[in-house]
């Protein structure tokens, strides 16, 4: 596939916006991206994008309206995204060029992100901190070792309790069964499981549901496929059942837990208030499955 690839070097700003004029189509091949840049700079050129759900891109691109939208980074996926782009006539091709346009600069225009931190930063002023409320005095460069419990803070308020877990299962494909086998086995339960959902309706969901036999487990639908909008949901559907979680863990349909998952990462953020996120490590096992630990 070599021959049929140009790769242009190192351009200047001027010459990467002709290089973007001349283009047809925009592609994001990053399985996972925050809020790209890259994907900014060519929408704002006029060009649709190809990407994928997995990040930002779900949230600048309304698919098949400003672009292609990719359920997942798998070959299947992408071929599908990829075909109805090349499907699509010139003249279809510039109106959505032209709502690319309009879309991103609606959502990055420089006024309204000024504005938009403005706004933040004086809810933080009012409503002041909650959490980490300073630098933690173990890091690093403070020349003393994390183990160090001389310096360490403890949590005052402790009523807060548990982990509630929210899964994204919009594109389920029939891997829900393993998520929630993960959930099953862990050796402390989170207090709350919410399962997001295009439609209870499908019947080989109701079956893995059923399957699971998990008491903790609540399913709700959600339209919006965006991944922040999901996580959001799931966030509120929590709170809203009266729980009050110490901590939420956001999962896909592919995620397979370690057993000791749920309390570990409960652990790390009652013991250690200068806490605030928690990453684990991933291992990529069998058919894909992401093993969190």
């Amino acid at each position: 596939m070599r021959s049929r690839f140009q790769f242009h070097g190192k351009r200047s700003r001027i010459e990467l916006m002709g290089l973007l004029g001349k283009a047809r189509i925009g592609v994001v091949p990053s399985r996972w991206e925050n809020f790209p840049n890259t994907c900014v700079e060519m929408m704002c050129s006029g060009l649709p994008v190809i990407a994928t759900r997995m990040g930002g891109m779900a949230e600048m691109i309304n698919d098949n309206k400003s672009g292609w939208l990719s359920n997942s980074p798998r070959p299947d996926d992408l071929a599908d995204a990829l075909t109805r782009a090349l499907e699509v006539s010139p003249s279809r091709l510039a109106e959505m060029g032209n709502q690319a346009v309009l879309d991103i600069r609606s959502i990055c225009d420089n006024k309204k992100i000024v504005d938009l931190h403005l706004e933040l930063r004086r809810r933080i002023a009012i409503e002041g901190v909650k959490r980490s409320f300073r630098i933690p005095p173990n890091l690093p460069w403070a020349n003393r070792n994390p183990s160090d419990e001389s310096v360490r803070r403890y949590p005052k308020d402790t009523s807060p309790k548990g982990i509630a877990v929210v899964i994204d299962g919009l594109n389920f494909n029939g891997d829900l069964s393993h998520c929630l086998r993960g959930i099953k086995r862990q050796i402390r339960p989170p207090v709350a499981v919410v399962l997001l959902v295009e439609s209870k309706q499908d019947e080989k969901l109701k079956d893995i549901i059923q399957d699971a036999q998990l008491p903790e487990l609540s399913v709700c639908e959600v339209e919006d496929h965006s991944s922040p909008v999901v996580k959001n949901h799931g966030i509120q559907y929590v709170l809203s059942s009266g729980a009050t979680p110490i901590g939420f863990v956001f999962l896909d349909s592919r995620d397979l837990l370690y057993a000791g998952f749920i309390e570990t990462t409960e652990s790390a953020l009652e013991n250690c208030p200068d806490v605030g996120l928690v990453s684990s490590w991933m291992q990529i096992v069998g058919e894909g499955y992401k093993v969190s630990v």
